[in-house]
């Protein structure tokens, strides 16, 4: 596992090298995106989280709720005794997180208190590919549901399209929608879907750290990192691309 602010400092790192033209092309491009896309889901590969559904009489449930530092970032975690129900970001203003919480469960009473299964998703975040299942407990219609577990079967590096979520390119509008109401940040990787022409804007928590988490994820897979960051990535990528134009 790597340790707290390990990850966000290489995402920092990728932030500080978007303006890059070659970067952007090399690991951000329209083709590279739509490759990405078009690339199957491996066999075995196990979703990292379950999805419950919110049922008649969960609004009578107390939420349990934590801020917490994990390496992607400080988060507000609530959870009911039936699994997370909500991951948002926090850094910038907890307050805001908790409203954030509270708008999305109007009937529940919450409480700031720590349990085993908002651990669940803390160290899913601390480390996403260690194989930590996590338990969802998730409110939302029929359609909302079948977009996030779909979206759970987009491994780690990996891309998809609000076409392909939603079946074809009548529901991209509806299956964006969905995607944008997903209540679990990083778990539920709505960064991971993309228009079909492999461009993308409107995430909830930024359109940068979408980039980076994209970028970071990619080049995790490819174990392209150097002790000092994508610094050596990006120069000797930019050394070949001179070279073959």
């Amino acid at each position: 596992m790597e340790e707290k602010g390990a990850v966000i400092n290489k995402l920092e790192a990728v932030k500080g090298r978007l303006a890059d033209p070659f970067f952007e092309q090399q690991y951000l491009g329209k083709s590279v995106m739509l490759f990405r896309s078009r690339r199957p889901v491996p066999a075995g590969v196990t979703p990292a989280a379950t999805i419950g559904e919110w049922e008649s009489g969960d609004d009578m449930l107390t939420i349990a709720y934590q801020y917490a530092a994990t390496a992607l970032g400080e988060i507000l975690v609530g959870a009911t005794e039936k699994g997370v129900c909500f991951v948002g970001l926090a850094a910038g203003d907890k307050a805001v997180a908790l409203s954030g919480l509270k708008r999305r469960f109007p009937g529940n009473t919450t409480e700031e208190k720590q349990t085993a299964i908002q651990q669940e998703a803390i160290d899913y975040l601390n480390s996403p590919r260690s194989g930590t299942r996590v338990r969802l407990h998730l409110k939302g219609t029929v359609f909302q549901l079948s977009v996030w577990r779909k979206l759970l079967d987009v491994p780690f590096g990996g891309l998809t399209t609000y076409a392909r979520l939603g079946g074809n390119i009548q529901n991209a509008r509806a299956t964006g929608s969905a995607v944008g109401d997903n209540p679990v940040y990083f778990i539920v990787p709505c960064h991971r879907v993309i228009r079909s022409d492999g461009s993308f804007e409107g995430y909830y928590w930024g359109n940068e750290l979408k980039m980076a988490l994209l970028a970071w994820e990619r080049l995790e897979n490819e174990k392209q990192y150097t002790p000092e960051g994508i610094e050596d990535i990006t120069q000797s990528g930019a050394e070949t691309n001179t070279k073959a134009g």
